[in-house]
């Protein structure tokens, strides 16, 4: 876990993929133990933590199809009580995910997360998902699947 150590300590603003707050929600046995301490760090070095509002939706996905009240409550506390920041949306900032996206070659989703965190200043961005590894700006940490 020192890597993400030396990685929170460069950035006094991060953002965090939607995938980051599903392994640790859900408790996921792939990445539990990292986001787990992800979380810890993150609590430990005061770090600005951003989400997309774009992350919302994704992250309720689940709970939503569930279709169970006090999963759904447990779900929105989570977002709303913890201390993240949010990023919206706008014109603007959907243009500049259209560039991020096809310059990366990333998805509509992804490209909207990224630019709406980089139009908040958001200079790290943690994730679990490889076709990232491209990115430069904002740097990218890659949280790999335990074994």
């Amino acid at each position: 876990m020192k890597d993400i150590e030396t990685f929170l300590s460069k950035h006094r603003s991060i953002g965090l993929d939607t995938n980051i707050l599903i392994a640790f929600f859900e408790a996921n046995a792939s990445y539990t133990g990292v986001s787990i301490e992800l979380f810890d760090k993150i609590a430990q070095i005061q770090n600005q933590v951003w989400l997309s509002v774009i992350s919302i939706p994704e992250f309720m996905f689940k709970a939503e199809q569930v279709g169970n009240e006090a999963i759904v409550g447990q779900y929105e506390k989570f977002l709303y009580q913890s201390p993240f920041k949010f990023a919206g949306v706008d014109k603007a900032c959907a243009r500049q995910a259209s560039r991020v996206g096809g310059y990366y070659r990333l998805g509509a989703l992804d490209s909207l997360i990224l630019a709406s965190l980089y139009d908040q200043g958001v200079t790290g961005f943690i994730t679990a998902d490889k076709h990232f590894k491209h990115v430069m700006v904002p740097e990218v940490f890659l949280i790999q699947k335990r074994p």
